[in-house]
């Protein structure tokens, strides 16, 4: 299986599919809000930074997403 990170043109989102291989099949799990996504290969993470809807604040909060945690049936 691999994992996909789609980002959909003219949103501020991304998609996250499954791809199983063996069968040739996508399915996506996780549509995420935000301008930026990243991936870490090694942990299985995503991480996506966030600024809160405060106003005048230029704060960005990051999230992490343990992708080996999410229950994902094999087909």
């Amino acid at each position: 299986n691999l994992i996909i990170i789609a980002k959909n043109s003219c949103n501020n989102d991304y998609t996250l599919v499954k791809y199983n291989i063996k069968d040739n099949s996508f399915k996506e799990f996780a549509n995420i809000t935000g301008d930026k996504l990243f991936y870490d290969e090694e942990l299985n993470k995503g991480y996506i930074s966030l600024s809160p809807p405060i106003e005048n604040s230029k704060r960005h909060i990051i999230y992490s997403i343990d992708l080996s945690k999410l229950k994902l049936n094999t087909n």
